[in-house]
């Protein structure tokens, strides 16, 4: 398993530290995120991404995504195996912090002895299961996890703030999982540029050059980045936001 994020070009210029990617935890802007294996099998995975809006009122929502992932790793290696209650204490303890802001999360526990996938998403962070076809040895797409918004552009979020969404309104996910299935974590800098199809070419394009975890991780967010920068580009943003606010919209 590996990770890497990699925050917008504009955000370092105005100040905020370059991404730091470690294998257990790392993060870049305000995306933050998580990894652990514990010794029963279970291997658990979190992505949260804080909202930036915040710094207008001189709050760094990295702070809040960045504790929220260390709290929801801490709950897995003291053996929290309920994705809901991993983010339950997770934001309990940005709560006895006082740290404010407001953050998507999702959190993903793999039984690798069971084969069962189980995740806790609130907000437009999700995950895409990859493995072979039923028929066949080609790679295709399992299951992709739906993004969890209020309204189009405004995902469901933990926050310090009154009428912030909680943990217990996080969508719950059991999905199975085989030996060689690839799942691919991420917040929305991922899937608002990347279709489920063009994250599976490059997934493809990764295991038949024999590469690793890390450089599939650096392939996509590589990728995503590309996509981002190009504003004639047809991306899922764009066609969300063509369709909500009925007007043609690219980039």
């Amino acid at each position: 398993a590996s990770a890497v994020a990699l925050p917008h070009p504009e955000k370092v210029g105005a100040g905020h530290p370059k991404a730091v990617n470690r294998k257990a935890e790392g993060w870049g802007g305000e995306d933050a995120y998580f990894c652990t294996a514990a010794e029963d099998g279970t291997f658990a995975l979190g992505v949260a991404d804080g909202v930036y809006m915040w710094k207008e009122q001189g709050i760094d929502s990295g702070l809040f995504s960045r504790s929220l992932m260390t709290y929801a790793r801490q709950a897995v290696i003291e053996g929290e195996r309920d994705p809901v209650k991993v983010l339950r204490k997770a934001d309990d303890g940005n709560e006895r912090d006082g740290l404010k802001g407001s953050s998507t999360a999702c959190v993903v526990l793999i039984d690798t002895v069971q084969g069962q996938l189980k995740s806790a998403n609130v907000g437009d962070s999700g995950f895409l299961v990859i493995g072979r076809a039923q028929f066949g040895d080609q790679l295709a797409m399992k299951y992709h996890s739906p993004q969890q918004e209020h309204s189009f552009g405004c995902p469901y979020q933990l926050g310090h703030y009154d009428g912030a969404d909680s943990p217990e309104d996080a969508m719950l996910m059991t999905v199975p999982v085989a030996a060689g299935d690839v799942v691919v974590l991420g917040s929305d800098g991922l899937w608002d540029n990347l279709s489920d199809e063009q994250v599976l070419e490059e997934v493809r394009a990764s295991l038949a050059a024999c590469e690793g975890a890390s450089a599939t991780a650096h392939r996509l967010a590589a990728a995503a980045f590309r996509h981002s920068l190009d504003r004639h580009s047809q991306t899922p943003y764009s066609l969300g936001a063509s369709e909500a606010f009925d007007m043609v919209y690219s980039g």
